[in-house]
């Protein structure tokens, strides 16, 4: 049951439009304070990621490995550069 400010009687759940402020699935809604604790919490995280990204001189690390040869002309355009 619902109080609503000016209107003397409860109202039933039955009797309510219930529009979701914020949901991550269009069914279960959360908080805007929920939803605001996410989102600073994820903007947090950018930033420390960001950070320790751009100090790093912000080259990327890491192997690629492919399965197969490069063709003849792949590997002298290799050579040229």
């Amino acid at each position: 049951m619902y109080s609503i400010t000016g209107f003397d009687a409860l109202v039933e759940p039955i009797n309510m439009i219930h529009i979701l402020n914020f949901s991550y699935d269009g069914i279960r809604g959360i908080s805007t304070l929920e939803h605001a604790r996410l989102t600073l919490g994820l903007a947090t995280d950018s930033e420390a990621h960001a950070a320790g990204f751009f100090k790093g001189g912000a080259n990327l690390a890491g192997v690629l490995k492919v399965q197969g040869s490069l063709l003849p002309e792949q590997k002298q355009d290799l050579k040229a550069s």
